[in-house]
C-alpha cells in the first residue's frame, strides 16, 4: 500500500441518519473514492450531502443538488421516511502523516462534524459545527452505544467549546484556518470551483470567460494584511485632509451662506425701517389732527356762546310782537272773516279731491279694456290647443300602429288621464321586444359571418395543401439530386485521398488500401458512402464523424509517431546546442581546471594565490608516462588541486576561519624528506600569483619514489609521497589514480588535451548533427502525412445540400401533413358554421312571431322608430290637454275679474257725478258771503298783516340764532368727538407702531448689529416695560389740552413729531436712527424683493446645511423660521450666532492649513504605495510563474490524437489608459524595473485610487486598495488548442464544438485541474487538495481516462467520484477505493461494498478479507467506528442535566 504523503488527505467520510443511510463510513485509498451504482442507489445523495457541504455549512439546495435544482432540500434528506423530527451527522476526517512514520499512532487528523436536525413543522434545518483534532471512534464517537446520535449538547461537552462553532461563517474560517490558510475569499473561491468542478457532464459545454474567470481565481491576490495596513495609513491621512476639508467646506459654506444672510437681514431690516417711519407718519398725523380738533372745539364753543346770546334778544320781540297779534284777531269783523276764508279752503280742497277722482276712473276704464283683450286672445290659444289634442290624438292611434302597441290586449292607444303611465309601459314592454329581436337578428349576423370566414379559410386552406403538395413534390426531387451529387463528390474525394499519404505537390498518389501508410481505403469509402445515404437521418453520423472513426487509429498512430519523431528531434537538437556549447568552452581554454572537487566549496575567485597545477609544469627531461603516474598520483592524493597562498599567513587565516577547501603549506626543513622529491620533476612556472621560492619549497615537501609500500611509507614521516606509478601516501592513507597521459600540468599537456576533446567532439557533433536531420526528415514526413488526415477530413464533401434537401423533404411533408389536418378542419368549420346559420335563423324567426315583430332589420328599426313616436306623441298629447285645462280655468278666472271690476267702476262714476254738483252749489254761495264785507273789516285786516310781517322777521331772526348755536354746538361736539376719535386713532397708530419697533428688535440683536454695519452699543429695551398705546395717546392729548388750556400766553403749540417720539421707551427712537442712517442707501424693497430674499436665505440655508451634513464634524445648524431667521451653529464649542461659528471655523482652516502640505501628502503617498507596488509586480512575476507552469503542464499532457492544450494569460483588453501602462510596467522584470519604473507604477497606482475614489465616494480606502491593486482584472486566460500539423489557435466554442467526447472533456478538465491545482499551490502546503466529480468522466472514451486520472495524480488531487460503471484501474492511479452501492427502497436502508485498486489489482473480500471493517482497517491501520470507546459519558446513557430534551430526542 502506497502510504499518505506528507500533507492532509481526505482519509474516510460518513453519514449518519441522513436519507436512507443509517450509519454508513467511506474509507478513501490515498486520498481517492469512487461510489458507483444505478441511479437511484445513492451515490450521489452522500456526495450532495458530504462535499462541498463539509466544507462550507452552507445547506441551500442549490449548492447541494450537483444540478443546482431547489427540489432536493437537507429537510427532505432528513425527513426522508417520514419521520416528525429526526437529527443526523455528516463527517469527513482528514489524516496527514510524516514520510517515513509509522502508520496510524503518528497520523495527525483534522475531523469536520455537520450535525442536522429538521422537523417537519419547522422551516430548514438547525445545523452544528465541530472542527477537532480528535479522532472518530478512537477518541469519541457520534454514536451511542443504543446506535443513537448523540445531541449537539452531548458532543459538544465531549469535544470541548473551542471545537464548536456557532454559524456557518464561523465554521468555514475555522476549516481554512486549521486546513487551507487562504483567507475567507480565497476560500469562498475554492469552494465556488470545487462547486463548478462537481456538476456532471462538465464536458458539454466550452464558455471561455468561465474558463478565464474559474482560471482568475486560482491566482494569489494582493496580501490582505498589507492591503488592510495600507488602507489604515490612507485613512489616517485622509482623516488629516478630510478634518482640513471639513473645516475649509465649512468656511466656504458659511462665508457663502453669510452672503445671502446679509442680504437678507438688511434687505428685511429696510422693510421693516420702512413700515415704522410709515407708521411713524401717521401717528404723527393723528397727532395733528388732534391740534386741529383741540382749536375746531375752541372755536366752535365761543360761536355758541354769541349765538344764544342773539337768540336770546330775538325772542323777547317776539314775544311782544305776538301779544299785539292776538288783540288784532280778537275783534268781531275779523272772526267773521276767518269763518268765511275756512269755507273757502274747504271748496278749494273738495275741487281737488273731485280732480283727482276723475283720473281714477279713467285709469280704471283703460284697465277695464286691457283686460278684455287679453281674455280674448286667450280664448283664441284655447281654441288652437284643443285642435291640437285632436291632431295628436290622431298621431298617437298612428303611431301604436306602427309600432304594433294597439295589438298587444292592453286596450286602446288613448287611455285618457293615466295615457303617459301606460303609453311608457307599453313603449318599454315593446322595446325589449324590439331588442330580443335585434339579439336574434345580430346573432344571425354574426353566425354569417363566421360562415364567410369559414368559406374563406377553407379556400385557403385548399390553396395551401395544393401549394404544398408541389413543395413536396419538389423536395423529392431535390433530394434525389442531392445525394447523386454528394456520391459523385464522394467518388472525387475517393479517387483523391484512396492513395498514398506522400503524394507529389498537392494530390496523394496511388495508395495500397492495405498499406499501413493509407489515409483512406476501400471499406473506408464504402463506410463512407453508407454514412452518405444516411446522411439527414435522426441520429446519423456526419461524414467526418464516420472518418474519423474509420482513420482515428491510423492517426492516432501517425499523430504518436510525430510526437516520437518530434521528442527525438528536439532532444537531438538540445544534444547538439549542448555539445556545440561544451566545445566552445574547450576551444576557449576555458575548461583546463581538474574536475570539481565537492569537498573543496570555498569561493576561490579573487583569493590570493593558485591551485598548484597551474604554478608548475614538469622537468624537460621526464618522460610522459612518468609525467601521467605523477600527474595521477596528486590528483588522487588531493594535492594537485589544493590551493597555495603567497605567504603562509594566509592558509592560517583560511583554517582558522574554515574555509571549505584544501591548503599546501611547505613543511619546516627539518620535516623535508631528503631523497627525490616533486622539485626534481616539476619546475615552478613564470607566473606572479605566487613566488617561485614559495612553490619551491612545497615542491621539496613532497617526496618522489619509485614505489610505496606501508613500510616505506611509515619511514618517510609525515612528508607525503608520490610515485611515477600513480601512486600516493599519506601517512596511514595509500591510493593510486592511475591515467594514460598528463592533462593538467603544463601547458603544453593542456593543450594536447584540448586537441584530442576537441576531435572527439567534432566527431559526436558531425553524428548527432546527421542523426537530427534524419530525424527532422522523419518528423517533417510524419507530420505530411498527419496533415494528410486534416486535409482529407477537411475536403470531405459536405452532406450539407443532402441534409438540408432531408430537412426540406421532412419539413415539407410535415407541413404538407399539417395543411391536409388543417383543410380538414376548415371543413368541419364551415359545416358548422352553415348549421349554425340556420339555427339562428329560426331561433328569429320564432321570437319575431312570439313578438308579433318583423324579422328584417330595416322593419326592426322602424318599429323601434315608432315606438319612439308613440311615446313621444303620448307626451305631446299628454302635455296639450293639460295646457288646455289650465287655459280654460285661467279664461274664466279672468272674465270673473273683469266682470267685477267693470261694476265697481259704474258705482264709483255715479257717486264722481253726485259730488260734482255738491261743489258747484258751495262755490256760488262763497263768493255771495265774500261780497257782503265791508270797509272796517279791511283796516282790521291791514294792522293785523302789518303785525304779521313783523312778526315773521322776528321768528326768522330767533330761527337763524338758534340755528347757528345749534350749528356751532354740533361743531363743538364734532371737535369733541373728533378729539375722542383722534385719541383712539392715535392709540391704534402708536399700537402699531409699538408692534413694528417691536418686530425690528430682532435686527436690533447685538450679533446681529455687526452683519447690518451698525456700530452702537445701547441695549434694545425689554418689551416689558413699553407703555399701553392707549396711555401713551392719552399722555399726548393731554399735553395738548393743557397748552389749549393755556390760551395765547402759553406759546407756540407742540410738534406733533416731537410727541410721538417721546412716547417710544428707552434708546429706541435713537438706535432706529442709526439703522437708517447705515442703511440710508438701500431703497425700500417691495414684496417681490422681500419674497426672493426669503427665497435665497432658504436655498441657502438647505446649502449651508449639506455643507455641513457632508463634513465629518458634528455640525446641528438651527434656525427660528418665525419673524426674523436667526441662525445657529451647534459644534463642540455649543450653541453659537453663525457669525460668530464662521470666525471660529475661519481660525481653524488657518490652523490646520499649516499641518498639511501636498509636499509632506505627496512623500507619504510615496513612502504607503512603494510597498503595495513592489508587491504587485512581484504577484504579477509569479503569476507569470505559476501560469508558465500550468501551461507546462497541460501542454505535457497531449490527448491520444497528439491534441495538446496550452494555457495563456494576457492583458484583457477592457483596461483603460491608466491599466495599460501599469500592466506594461509589469511586463519587465525586477531588474528592468528600477526604481524609475517602481516610481513610475506608484504614481500610476495614485491616481488610479483617486479616480476610483472619486468614482465611488463611499467606498472605503481598503475597497479602493483592493479593486485597484487586484491585478488579476487586467489579465485574462485563453485556451490554445495544438494540433500536430497544425498551427496554434485560440480554443473557442466553435473550435470545441469540433472535437470528439474525449477531446472535449479533456480540454475542460485540463485547465480546471489546473486551476484547481493553482489555487491548492496558494494554501499551506500540507492542505488537502480534494475535488469531487458527479458522473465522473461520462461520455467520455476508455482510451482517454487513464490519462486524465494520471493528470489528477501528477497535480496531486484527491478524489471523491461517482459514476455509474466507474472503475478506477489504471496503472495511472496509485490507489483508489470503489465502493459499490445498493438501495433497498422498501427497507429504506443503502449498503455498500468495498473493493480496492491497488495499483496493480482489485483487492475485495474475495481476496481473504471478511468484509469492508476489515479490508478498510488495512487502510486506516485501525477498525473504524463510529461509537466512543466504552464509556458512556456524553452519551444517551449518561445523566442529562438539562431539563428539557431537544427537538430532534423529542421526535427520535
Amino acid at each position: 500500500m502506497t502510504p499518505p504523503s506528507d500533507r492532509f488527505q481526505p482519509s474516510r467520510a460518513g453519514v449518519i441518519n441522513v436519507w436512507d443511510y443509517v450509519d454508513e463510513e467511506f474509507a478513501f485509498a490515498d486520498g481517492r473514492l469512487v461510489l458507483r451504482g444505478h441511479n437511484g442507489s445513492g451515490k450521489t445523495k452522500a456526495l450532495e450531502v458530504l462535499f462541498p457541504f463539509i466544507l462550507d455549512g452552507v445547506a441551500d439546495a442549490r449548492r447541494l443538488d450537483p444540478f443546482s435544482g431547489e427540489n432536493r432540500t437537507m429537510k427532505s434528506n432528513l425527513l426522508y421516511r417520514g419521520q416528525e423530527a429526526e437529527y443526523g451527522y455528516v463527517w469527513t476526517e482528514f489524516a496527514r502523516r510524516e514520510i517515513g512514520a509509522e502508520p496510524a499512532a503518528t497520523d495527525e487528523t483534522v475531523t469536520l462534524i455537520i450535525g442536522i436536525r429538521a422537523h417537519r413543522h419547522r422551516d430548514g434545518v438547525r445545523t452544528s459545527f465541530f472542527v477537532t483534532d480528535r479522532r472518530l471512534g478512537v477518541d469519541f464517537g457520534l454514536l451511542a452505544p443504543d446506535s443513537r446520535p448523540l445531541t449537539e449538547r452531548q458532543l459538544k461537552a465531549v469535544l470541548g467549546p473551542d471545537a464548536h462553532s456557532e454559524t456557518a461563517t464561523q465554521y468555514r474560517d475555522a476549516v481554512d484556518a486549521r486546513l487551507f490558510g487562504l483567507g475567507r475569499e480565497r476560500y469562498t473561491q475554492l469552494l465556488d470551483l470545487l462547486l463548478a468542478l462537481r456538476r456532471p457532464l462538465l464536458a458539454k459545454d466550452l464558455d471561455p470567460d468561465k474558463v478565464s474567470g474559474t482560471l482568475t481565481s486560482g491566482l494569489s491576490p494582493i496580501d490582505e494584511e498589507l492591503v488592510d495596513q495600507a488602507a489604515r495609513d490612507f485613512e489616517n491621512l485622509a482623516a488629516v485632509q478630510k478634518q482640513f476639508d471639513d473645516f475649509a467646506v465649512a468656511d466656504a459654506a458659511v462665508r457663502a451662506f453669510l452672503t445671502d444672510y446679509v442680504a437678507y437681514l438688511r434687505t428685511h431690516a429696510k422693510a421693516r425701517l420702512a413700515r415704522i417711519h410709515t407708521e411713524m407718519d401717521g401717528a404723527v398725523e393723528h397727532a395733528r389732527t388732534l391740534v386741529r380738533a383741540e382749536e375746531a372745539r375752541k372755536g366752535a364753543a365761543a360761536a355758541r356762546e354769541a349765538a344764544s346770546a342773539a337768540a336770546a334778544a330775538a325772542e323777547a320781540e317776539r314775544e311782544g310782537l305776538e301779544r299785539r297779534l292776538a288783540a288784532l284777531r280778537a275783534d268781531d269783523a275779523y272772526r267773521a272773516r276767518g269763518e268765511l276764508e275756512l269755507r273757502r279752503r274747504q271748496i278749494v280742497k273738495t275741487g281737488e279731491e273731485i280732480e283727482r277722482e276723475r283720473a281714477r276712473l279713467a285709469d280704471g276704464a283703460e284697465h277695464l279694456t286691457a283686460l278684455e283683450g287679453e281674455a280674448g286672445e286667450l280664448a283664441e290659444r284655447l281654441e288652437g290647443a284643443r285642435a291640437a289634442i285632436v291632431r295628436h290624438a290622431t298621431d298617437l292611434a298612428d303611431a301604436a300602429e306602427r309600432a304594433g302597441v294597439s295589438h298587444d290586449g292592453d286596450g286602446p292607444a288613448d287611455t285618457g288621464e293615466d295615457l303617459l303611465t301606460t303609453a311608457r309601459a307599453r313603449a318599454t314592454a315593446r322595446r325589449d321586444d324590439v331588442a330580443m329581436v335585434r339579439d336574434e337578428i345580430a346573432r344571425v349576423s354574426g353566425a354569417e359571418r363566421d360562415r364567410l370566414r369559414a368559406e374563406t379559410d377553407r379556400d385557403k386552406a385548399d390553396k395551401d395543401v395544393e401549394e404544398r403538395e408541389s413543395r413536396c413534390e419538389a423536395a423529392d426531387a431535390a433530394l434525389v439530386t442531392a445525394r447523386r451529387r454528394a456520391r459523385e463528390a464522394l467518388d472525387v474525394w475517393a479517387t483523391r485521398w484512396a492513395g498514398s499519404s506522400e503524394p507529389p505537390g498537392d494530390a496523394p498518389g496511388d495508395l495500397n488500401p492495405e498499406d499501413d501508410e493509407a489515409v483512406a481505403g476501400p471499406a473506408d469509402v464504402a463506410a463512407l458512402a453508407e454514412a452518405l445515404t444516411h446522411a439527414g437521418d435522426a441520429g446519423a453520423p456526419s461524414l467526418a464523424e464516420v472518418y474519423s472513426v474509420r482513420t482515428e487509429e491510423r492517426r492516432t498512430e501517425a499523430a504518436r509517431s510525430a510526437e516520437r519523431l518530434s521528442a527525438r528531434a528536439r532532444d537531438l537538437a538540445a544534444d547538439l546546442v549542448r555539445l556545440r556549447r561544451e566545445r566552445e568552452e574547450i576551444a576557449a581554454e576555458r575548461d583546463e581546471a581538474p574536475p570539481h572537487d565537492d569537498r573543496r566549496t570555498a569561493d576561490r575567485d579573487g583569493r590570493p594565490g593558485a591551485p598548484l597545477w597551474r604554478l608548475v609544469r614538469f622537468a624537460g627531461d621526464l618522460d610522459e608516462k612518468e609525467a601521467a603516474g605523477l600527474e595521477g598520483a596528486l590528483y588522487g592524493a588531493g594535492l594537485l588541486t589544493a590551493w597555495v597562498h603567497p605567504q603562509a599567513r594566509h592558509t592560517l587565516a583560511a583554517v582558522e576561519v574554515l574555509e571549505s577547501d584544501g591548503y599546501l603549506l611547505p613543511l619546516p626543513e627539518e620535516s623535508r624528506p631528503s631523497g627525490r622529491t616533486l622539485a626534481d620533476v616539476l619546475v615552478p612556472e613564470e607566473q606572479d600569483l605566487v613566488p617561485a621560492a614559495v612553490v619551491a619549497d612545497v615542491l621539496r615537501s613532497v617526496a618522489v619514489a619509485d614505489t610505496i609500500t606501508p613500510a616505506r611509507d611509515r619511514q618517510a614521516g609525515p612528508a607525503p609521497t608520490v610515485t611515477g606509478r600513480a601512486q600516493f601516501g599519506l601517512g596511514l592513507l595509500l591510493g593510486a589514480r592511475p591515467k594514460p597521459s598528463p592533462e593538467y600540468i603544463g601547458a603544453t599537456n593542456r593543450a594536447n588535451r584540448r586537441a584530442a576533446r576537441l576531435a572527439e567532439y567534432d566527431e559526436t557533433i558531425g553524428e548527432t548533427s546527421r542523426a537530427h536531420e534524419d530525424a527532422q526528415r522523419d518528423l517533417a514526413r510524419a507530420n505530411r502525412r498527419l496533415e494528410d488526415f486534416a486535409r482529407a477530413r477537411r475536403e470531405l464533401p459536405p452532406a450539407t445540400a443532402v441534409v438540408e434537401a432531408v430537412t426540406r423533404v421532412s419539413q415539407e411533408s410535415a407541413l404538407l401533413a399539417q395543411a391536409r389536418s388543417a383543410l380538414a378542419d376548415r371543413r368541419r368549420d364551415l359545416d358548422a358554421a352553415v348549421a349554425q346559420v340556420d339555427a339562428s335563423r329560426r331561433r328569429l324567426r320564432q321570437v319575431a312571431a312570439e313578438r308579433s315583430m318583423p324579422v328584417a332589420e330595416q322593419e326592426v328599426d322602424a318599429v323601434a322608430r315608432a315606438v319612439d313616436d308613440f311615446l313621444s306623441t303620448a307626451q305631446r298629447l299628454h302635455d296639450g290637454r293639460e295646457r288646455a285645462v289650465s287655459e280654460e280655468r285661467d279664461l274664466a278666472s279672468r272674465q270673473a275679474t273683469i266682470a267685477r271690476q267693470r261694476e265697481r267702476h259704474d258705482a264709483d262714476s255715479r257717486a264722481l257725478e253726485d259730488k260734482e254738483r255738491e261743489h258747484r252749489a258751495d262755490a256760488e254761495e262763497l263768493r255771495a258771503g265774500e261780497e257782503a264785507l265791508d270797509a272796517p273789516l279791511r283796516e282790521v285786516l291791514a294792522q293785523i298783516g302789518e303785525a304779521e310781517r313783523r312778526l315773521a322777521e322776528v321768528r326768522g331772526r330767533c330761527e337763524e340764532h338758534a340755528a347757528t348755536a345749534a350749528r356751532e354746538n354740533e361743531a363743538l361736539i364734532v371737535a369733541q368727538a373728533d378729539l375722542r376719535h383722534g385719541q383712539a386713532s392715535l392709540g391704534q397708530a402708536l399700537g402699531h407702531l409699538f408692534e413694528h419697533v417691536a418686530a425690528f428688535g430682532p435686527y436690533a440683536h447685538l450679533e446681529l448689529r455687526p452683519l447690518l454695519g451698525v456700530t452702537a452699543t445701547a441695549p434694545w429695551p425689554a418689551h416689558v416695560g413699553w407703555p399701553e398705546p392707549a396711555e401713551a395717546a392719552a399722555s399726548v392729548a393731554a399735553e395738548l389740552s393743557a397748552h389749549s388750556a393755556a390760551g395765547e400766553g402759553g406759546g407756540q403749540p407742540p410738534d406733533p413729531a416731537a410727541l410721538v417720539g417721546r412716547v417710544l421707551p428707552g434708546a429706541v427712537a435713537a438706535l432706529l436712527d442709526a439703522f437708517a442712517a447705515e442703511m440710508a442707501d438701500i431703497r425700500v424693497p417691495g414684496e417681490s424683493a422681500l419674497k426672493n430674499a426669503a427665497s435665497r436665505l432658504s436655498a441657502s440655508l438647505r446649502t449651508f446645511q449639506d455643507a455641513l451634513d457632508g463634513c465629518a464634524e458634528d455640525y446641528r445648524l438651527e434656525h427660528d423660521p418665525t419673524g426674523v431667521v436667526m441662525v445657529y451653529v451647534s459644534d463642540e464649542g455649543g450653541r453659537n450666532p453663525v457669525a460668530a461659528f464662521a470666525r471660529r471655523v475661519a481660525d481653524r482652516v488657518q490652523e490646520q492649513g499649516l499641518l498639511l502640505e501636498e509636499r509632506e501628502r505627496t512623500v507619504l503617498e510615496d513612502e504607503l504605495l512603494t510597498t503595495l507596488a513592489q508587491q504587485v509586480h512581484d504577484r504579477v512575476r509569479t503569476a507569470r510563474d505559476l501560469v508558465r507552469g500550468m501551461n507546462e503542464d497541460t501542454r505535457s499532457r497531449p490527448m491520444s490524437s497528439g491534441t495538446r492544450i496550452g494555457i495563456r494569460w494576457g492583458r484583457s483588453d477592457r483596461l483603460n489608459d491608466r491599466q495599460v501602462a501599469v500592466s506594461r510596467l509589469l511586463d519587465r522584470d525586477a531588474q528592468g524595473l528600477g526604481a524609475p519604473g517602481l516610481g513610475e507604477l506608484r504614481g500610476l497606482l495614485r491616481e488610479m485610487i483617486r479616480d476610483y475614489r472619486a468614482a465611488h465616494p463611499r467606498a472605503t480606502y481598503k475597497q479602493a486598495l483592493a479593486d485597484v491593486l487586484d491585478y488579476r482584472t487586467w489579465y485574462g486566460f485563453e485556451l490554445v488548442l495544438a494540433v500536430p500539423g497544425e498551427k496554434e489557435v485560440k480554443l473557442t466554442r466553435a473550435k470545441h464544438e469540433e472535437m470528439s467526447g474525449g477531446e472535449k472533456s479533456a480540454a475542460i478538465h485540463l485547465p480546471l485541474f489546473a486551476a484547481a491545482n493553482a489555487l491548492y499551490s496558494s494554501a499551506k502546503p500540507t492542505c488537502p487538495r480534494m475535488i469531487a466529480l458527479d458522473e465522473a468522466f461520462a461520455g467520455i472514451d476508455d482510451r482517454y481516462k487513464p490519462e486524465l486520472l494520471g493528470l489528477t495524480a501528477k497535480f496531486g488531487l484527491d478524489l471523491f467520484m461517482t459514476g455509474h460503471d466507474l472503475w478506477i484501474h489504471f496503472d495511472t492511479v496509485p490507489m483508489a477505493a470503489h465502493y459499490d452501492m445498493h438501495h433497498d427502497k422498501s427497507a429504506h436502508a443503502v449498503s455498500a461494498m468495498l473493493m480496492l485498486w491497488d495499483g496493480a489489482q482489485t483487492v475485495d473480500a474475495d481476496a481473504g478479507f471478511s468484509g469492508n471493517e476489515e479490508l478498510a482497517e488495512t487502510l486506516l491501520g485501525f477498525r473504524p467506528s463510529r461509537r466512543a470507546p466504552a464509556l458512556t459519558e456524553g452519551t444517551l446513557l449518561a445523566a442529562d442535566g438539562d431539563d428539557e430534551p431537544d427537538d430532534a430526542e423529542a421526535g427520535v
